[in-house]
């Protein structure tokens, strides 16, 4: 078992006051008042799920501690069933948990039914995507086994672990990962040498390629021999696209600014008199909600003339 920051911030999100206790002994949790506290539907454990578990530890794969609270000398947990039922059955005598402080029944029920929502772990979908991508970079779990621990498919998992491989290389190539898409980034990253990249990642920005439009190319430069013909393919492309390049804008020019003509201005003003005479009146009294949609039916009026 081991501790896990993701859990930690979790816990800090759901503003409860824990502690960490490496070594619990297992004889110190209730496994019947546990198994009765979770809010999960259903069968208590699911044996399929104990089973992996079981396989997990076998394999010294390091799996997320328990989470629990005292009730009078024993700990209930809130979260854990399954990998308490594991650790008995490979024979541990103590386990790490997460333990609960205070008396916050309200609290203690909250964390009980959003750590037991279906396929979820009880955090929101982004946060199982990073713990279950921690299992793979950290603890060295295939990314079957951790897709599967966490809910996941496993080509959201391996997507995501693209990504964080494409946003890593562009780190590398000195590009702001925030300057191209996901897949554009996975594109350009499958480019092996730095500098052939790097130029292509000049032509992408500069001509505003798509990713359809810079994958053909990006396949033919990932064959160049050296990385002077690839950079020299990139050069040649670049001819193609030089109206195309003289024809945008650098990044960070400014677009002119669109003059109000008449009928924007008098667009404007209808919508003030919609938004008047829809929402003054539930805030304002109504001889002054009345009073506004009158001056704005004016400034309408006057526009016309």
């Amino acid at each position: 078992m081991a501790r896990s920051p993701f859990i930690e911030n979790w816990l800090d999100h759901q503003k409860v006051d824990w502690q960490y206790i490496a070594e619990m002994p297992i004889e110190s949790i209730d496994k019947e008042k546990s198994l009765a506290n979770q809010s999960r539907l259903g069968e208590k454990l699911d044996k399929n799920y104990v089973d992996r578990l079981i396989q997990a530890k076998i394999d010294q794969m390091l799996i997320p501690a328990l989470i629990g609270h005292y009730e009078g000398s024993k700990i209930v947990l809130n979260d854990g069933n399954h990998r308490l039922d594991a650790a008995v059955a490979v024979g541990d005598k103590a386990i790490d948990v997460y333990l609960i402080k205070g008396d916050d029944s309200r609290g203690q029920e909250r964390i009980t039914r959003a750590a037991n929502l279906p396929g979820s772990k009880g955090m929101p979908h982004e946060h199982v995507i990073e713990h279950a991508k921690w299992y793979v970079r950290d603890r060295g779990w295939a990314i079957k086994a951790a897709a599967a621990y966490w809910g996941l498919k496993e080509y959201v998992l391996k997507a995501a672990l693209d990504v964080d491989a494409a946003r890593l290389r562009m780190g590398e190539l000195g590009v702001s990962e925030k300057k191209h898409s996901a897949a554009m980034m996975m594109r350009i990253a499958d480019i092996p040498s730095n500098p052939v990249a790097t130029e292509m990642e000049k032509l992408v920005s500069e001509a505003r390629l798509t990713v359809e439009e810079a994958s053909p190319h990006i396949s033919k430069v990932r064959q160049a021999r050296s990385d002077l013909d690839g950079i020299k393919m990139v050069k040649e492309w670049r001819k193609g696209y030089a109206d195309r390049i003289g024809a945008i804008p650098p990044v960070g020019t400014k677009k002119p600014l669109r003059s109000l003509t008449p009928e924007r201005k008098f667009m404007r003003g209808l919508r003030q008199v919609v938004w008047a005479s829809e929402d003054l009146s539930d805030y304002i009294p109504g001889s002054d909600a009345m009073a506004l949609i009158d001056a704005a039916i004016a400034r309408l009026v006057r526009m016309r003339r």
